[in-house]
């Protein structure tokens, strides 16, 4: 009897035993199937020698493993056998033990780690399983990145999970290039009802899934992009990494991705959120349409600081929300707290955190359609102390100390031929432009089209103004030395003073707002020093003394500006027999100072106030500067709250606050508010806020009080917006005073027009 070559990794008991209990291999069985592989075709006598089992045993042996597929006999004498190739009979048997694995996998549930709370799962059977329970298992919320080529394996269940009434957001990944638009993705419509939101982006990323921020799954390689071994799913059942996987899709890949072209997604309420940035983005398309306080916000949460649990409601007064920033919050009007301030999961700086959040919709009604009835008074006491006509009112207003040239120009978004082009009109597209181009590291370039060339800043805006209601302003700016010819050509019959080279401006006009970029001139240097050297005392003297009202912008231009001021009160105003009755300053946007620069310089507006009432009008960002000089924190307050706040810090008589909403003033009678109509298809948005000065500065002088004061800046700004010009009296002043609050006219405060946009001047 020979024995059997012992060589190889397994060696010969190795082998038997592999064969005898994987295979199911008698040991006769496997004896001489381990001779006939190693030793190739036998006859019987041989196979018999080589295996060691009896010859009389052989022949019944070979049949069986036959029978089973690993031999093969030659029917020939002495009869033969050889084995079948080993590839073609074991491989089935580990491809069956693989889907064996499988299917075990499948039925298996592993345990978790008790540290990580974390399972690791390498069949594709599995995972599915796992991304199906972790979707039926969502109460309240699921987010989802996948990839484009997995959206129909998981399509039914997500839409499911949608029906049950929890929300759902939807990011596809790896989107084909030709569903890949500028602006926006297009997907089959047949997916279109799969999520309450959806988003889409070129760029590979892995499946990944979180469900009412608490559990999770980890998908890699799914779309077999080889950037890993092999696809692995991971469930997570901790949380904490729940929650953190799912702010990573809400701040990291959620602000990349596009939406879905053509696709309705206007928010409804009742709403309930999970998260601050998801409910900001519905609140931020809803309140395009309603009033802030038309919105309900009650939330679960803690105190920031105790860390007790709270459940409040209140009314929606504010919020903050950008793509791009980390910050995200809300601010409520809460009874017996007044205005406190509202983060999302994990918020520090806010006065709480809310963990759900629910709103509702109080008063089904669009802003512009109705003015609630502090505004309605204001307009029936502007509408009846307007006089007939300005006939015999005088009104000698100097204005300065700015000088700018405003380039106005439209930003190109698709070229159509050498002489037509699509406009770009939203300046939050050009933002999102300016942000993709940022994050992928790339270049921008955007052509733009100059339409326009005119004077701008607080002195001409105001000057034009005036000069449309037949008055003959005084100009003192920087208008270039010798004045340049677009100054000359508005203002020459004006009597007009400068003392250097005005800023020129690029104004782009957007709908939603303009872009300002600057070339400054000597406006920044600008110094009591500079004025009354270039211009002479004699002559400011001469200018302003017997005028009306004196008119000063802007701060934010020229940071030595304070300089101004306490010459104005301690050298000029002794030399004038018949001073103005009133000082009106617009600092325009000092958020661009310094802090210590600000707080240095306020003292002198206090000052000035000395020599007469001094009127301070800032749009709601600069306002919450002002505010934040004092104790509190401006933009995190109703604006009624923050002008109170802004005034106390100066010191001045009245301060004016303007928001795309509403404009707010606290005076000496108190303070008082009027909602903002807005404007559909505006013609002109630039300098909108200087025309609202005008309104102020007239109405002022008209003696209307403070509440119509109001309403008159939003007519006369809102007449501009509409046509490109302010208004003369005759188109201002008989349409304000119709007895019908609601009636039809361009005096900007017809209610069923929508809100113009308000924004900063130059």
């Amino acid at each position: 009897m020979s024995e059997l070559n012992t060589q190889g990794a397994f060696g010969h008991s190795g082998l038997r035993e592999t064969l005898t209990e994987n295979v199911g291999m008698s040991s006769s069985e496997a004896d001489v199937y381990l001779a006939l592989v190693q030793y190739g075709k036998q006859s019987m006598t041989e196979i018999a020698d080589h295996s060691g089992v009896p010859k009389q045993r052989v022949y019944d042996v070979v049949d069986g493993l036959r029978s089973d597929g690993f031999v093969e006999i030659v029917d020939e004498y002495p009869k033969k056998a050889y084995a079948v190739d080993p590839a073609e009979t074991i491989e089935p048997l580990i491809d069956r033990l693989h889907r064996a694995e499988d299917e075990l996998e499948s039925l298996y549930e592993r345990v978790e780690e008790i540290e990580g709370g974390i399972s690791l799962f390498k069949s594709r059977a599995s995972i599915e399983k796992h991304v199906r329970e972790v979707l039926d298992e969502a109460e309240e919320s699921v987010y989802l990145t996948i990839p484009f080529s997995e959206l129909d394996t998981f399509a039914t269940d997500i839409r499911a999970v949608r029906e049950r009434g929890a929300r759902v957001l939807l990011v596809i990944s790896n989107l084909p290039e030709a569903q890949i638009g500028e602006d926006a993705v297009t997907i089959d419509e047949q997916y279109l009802d799969v999520a309450d939101r959806i988003r889409g982006i070129k760029s590979n990323e892995e499946f990944l899934l979180t469900a009412d921020r608490r559990s999770a799954i980890f998908w890699t390689d799914v779309d077999e992009t080889r950037m890993t071994s092999d696809q692995q799913g991971y469930r997570i059942t901790n949380p904490e990494l729940a929650f953190t996987l799912d702010r990573f899709l809400d701040e990291s890949i959620w602000p990349l991705t596009k939406p879905v072209a053509n696709r309705d997604t206007d928010p409804t309420y009742p709403e309930r959120y999970l998260r601050m940035r998801n409910c900001l983005i519905d609140l931020r398309e809803a309140t395009e349409t309603h009033p802030l306080r038309s919105f309900r916000v009650e939330f679960e949460g803690h105190d920031v600081e105790s860390r007790e649990e709270v459940t409040k409601r209140g009314t929606l007064v504010g919020y903050h929300y950008s793509p791009f920033d980390r910050r995200a919050y809300m601010q409520l009007d809460v009874n017996g707290e007044g205005v406190v301030t509202v983060g999302g999961w994990k918020a520090t700086l806010e006065d709480y955190e809310a963990r759900r959040i629910t709103i509702e919709l109080h008063e089904d009604r669009r802003v512009g359609n109705q003015m609630d009835d502090e505004t309605a008074r204001h307009l029936e006491s502007c509408r009846t102390a307007l006089p007939e006509t300005l006939d015999g009112v005088t009104i000698e207003p100097v204005f300065g100390f700015d000088g700018f040239v405003d380039r106005v120009r439209e930003m190109v978004d698709t070229r159509q031929g050498s002489d037509s082009y699509d406009q770009l009109d939203e300046l939050q597209t050009f933002g999102d432009r300016l942000s993709r181009s940022a994050a992928s590291d790339t270049s921008f370039t955007n052509e733009w089209i100059q339409t326009d060339l005119r004077c701008g800043g607080h002195t001409s805006h105001l000057s034009r103004a005036f000069g449309r209601f037949d008055y003959a302003p005084t100009l003192v700016g920087a208008f270039g030395k010798p004045i340049e010819d677009v100054f000359l050509e508005e203002f020459g019959e004006y009597d007009v003073f400068s003392y250097g080279a005005p800023t020129i401006t690029d104004a782009v006009e957007f709908n939603d707002g303009k872009l300002m970029l600057q070339e400054t001139g000597d406006l920044p240097s600008l110094d009591w020093a500079t004025l009354r050297g270039e211009i002479g005392l004699e002559m400011l003297a001469d200018a302003v003394d017997g005028s009306t009202v004196l008119g000063i912008g802007y701060w934010a231009s020229a940071p030595s500006m304070p300089t101004v001021w306490d010459g104005i009160r301690e050298e000029l105003w002794p030399l004038l027999d018949d001073p103005p009755d009133r000082i009106f300053v617009d600092p325009a946007d000092v958020r661009q100072l310094s802090t210590d620069l600000l707080a240095e310089g306020a003292p002198a507006l206090e000052r000035l106030d000395d020599c007469a009432p001094v009127t301070v009008s800032a749009n709601r960002g600069e306002t919450g500067v002002f505010a934040d000089l004092g104790s509190s924190t401006g933009d995190e307050r109703p604006l009624v709250d923050t002008v109170e706040d802004a005034r106390d810090a100066l010191g001045v008589t009245r301060f004016v606050g303007h928001s795309p909403t509403e404009s707010a003033v606290c005076g000496p009678d108190g303070t008082f508010r009027s909602v903002v109509p807005r404007v559909d298809d505006p013609e002109l948005t630039t300098s909108a806020g200087d025309h609202f000065n005008a309104g102020l500065v007239l109405a002022q002088h008209l003696d209307l009080g403070d509440g119509a004061s109001l309403v008159l800046g939003n007519a006369l700004a809102g007449h501009f917006v509409r046509h490109g010009e302010p208004p003369t009296y005759d188109q201002l002043g008989p349409s304000s005073r119709s007895t019908k609050p609601s009636s039809t006219n361009d005096n900007g405060t017809d209610f069923t027009q929508r809100r113009h946009e308000d924004v900063r001047r130059r």
